[in-house]
């Protein structure tokens, strides 16, 4: 049973860039109102982009601990396909505000940019700006969905046939015999084989591309 929020796939739309580059702040208008803790938002967007998560380590989860000891902070740790790692901080509204912790974080980021360990300060209002929430909740409610190692190999040939990318209406059809094709698109999403642009509404010009932990495995 394809699932029930996949039915605006049939509509036409399109690609741009990740969350560990991420600094803009959105108008209010782009914010949806939070149903999720920050801490299962972050992470829903982050299993649903090309990264991989990995462990902050002891060191710098005590330092967020002694920023933050009521722990509203939310730390992750990211790998990027080139090896790359990059250490998340998220921070809710509520400490944005405070300006001994604004601070202690500033100096911890530059501290850890000496020493060639990025640390990126995002703001919930980021974290929280759409479409990519909703996107990458789709992604996630779909990471179960199954597809036929036939379906699979015929979308991951059509896809290097034409460079690494190609819409997701030209994938969708390379699917047609799949109980649910959209669905199965998303969950290789999830699985880091397939890449979407998250930051536009998804609909059938979005362009589908190869992951790059599946390249960089090529």
């Amino acid at each position: 049973m394809p699932h029930p929020a996949l039915s605006s796939l049939g509509q036409r739309r399109a690609w741009a860039p990740p969350l560990a580059r991420e600094s803009a702040t959105p108008t209010v208008t782009d914010v949806q109102p939070p149903v999720l803790p920050l801490d299962r938002r972050l992470d829903c967007l982050i299993d649903a982009l090309p990264v991989r998560r990995c462990n902050p380590g002891p060191r710098l989860m005590r330092a967020i601990r002694q920023i933050d000891p009521a722990r509203s902070l939310v730390l992750r740790a990211i790998r990027l396909a080139d090896g790359r790692r990059v250490d998340l901080v998220a921070l809710p509204r509520s400490l944005q505000a405070d300006p001994g912790c604004v601070a202690a974080l500033r100096t911890l980021q530059e501290r850890r940019r000496r020493c060639g360990r990025p640390l990126r300060l995002i703001r919930e209002e980021v974290v929280d700006r759409e479409p990519r929430l909703s996107n990458a909740q789709l992604v996630g409610g779909c990471r179960w969905t199954g597809l036929t190692p036939r379906g699979r190999q015929a979308l991951l040939r059509h896809l290097r046939e034409r460079g690494g990318s190609a819409s997701l209406a030209a994938c969708l059809g390379c699917l047609a015999g799949e109980a649910d094709p959209a669905g199965a698109i998303l969950a290789l999403v999830a699985g880091k084989v397939l890449q979407l642009d998250l930051d536009r509404p998804l609909g059938p010009e979005s362009w589908v591309r190869l992951g790059p932990f599946l390249r960089a495995r090529a």
